[in-house]
């Protein structure tokens, strides 16, 4: 980008595209770059923040969690005022356990059908996920195998050097991503706590 005074966002892309042309990385059906996703984004995360009941000693974390009528609500509330918002994102929530990362079907009894409504509303639909995080009470930190030595406070990370986690993974994310009947049918995920496996 210093050199050939080139934009962010045509650095961004010539880099993305090197990669891709030297096997890198492979092909992927949407790009950062891609136009698409350049409208502003909406994201729970806010909305979950802002129901939750603050308590004196607690600065911050999530308890009031949304679901699925709550979020057709909001994205019916965004095109009624004509906002222009090209992206929604579930945020926490929408997850039996973070580690295990199922559908919680309380709160999403189809997510499908949530996220066809959304498309049909003209949003992409991203889901948050922070695929490092594992909590005690997750199905997967019974293997022991599967997790790293540490822990960050009183989660557990998740260590995708292992052949059958990364397995395991694969098959949540091969169900998300599919448009199949059985898929998920999303546009991407919000990845966040990176800082956890770095730490």
């Amino acid at each position: 980008q210093v050199t050939t005074d080139s934009t962010s966002d045509q650095a961004h892309a010539s880099f993305t595209r090197s990669m891709i042309d030297d096997g890198i990385l492979p092909e992927k059906k949407y790009r950062p770059e891609d136009n698409r996703w350049r409208r502003p984004w909406y994201c729970t995360f806010g909305d979950q923040m802002e129901l939750t009941e603050k308590k004196p000693d607690q600065q911050f974390g999530i308890t009031h969690y949304l679901n699925q009528d709550w979020v057709l609500k909001i994205a019916k509330i965004i095109r009624d005022k004509n906002l222009n918002i090209g992206t929604f994102i579930i945020d926490e929530g929408w997850q039996d356990t973070r580690g295990d990362w199922n559908l919680n079907l309380e709160r999403f009894p189809d997510i499908r059908g949530l996220v066809d409504n959304l498309h049909d509303m003209n949003f992409n639909v991203m889901l948050w996920w922070a695929p490092f995080l594992v909590a005690q009470n997750a199905k997967i930190a019974k293997n022991a195998d599967w997790l790293l030595s540490v822990k960050q406070g009183n989660m557990s990370i998740a260590d995708y050097t292992n052949p059958e986690l990364r397995a395991y993974m694969q098959k949540q994310l091969d169900i998300w991503f599919s448009d199949q009947s059985e898929g998920w049918n999303l546009d991407g995920v919000k990845i966040d706590f990176m800082a956890e496996k770095v730490y």
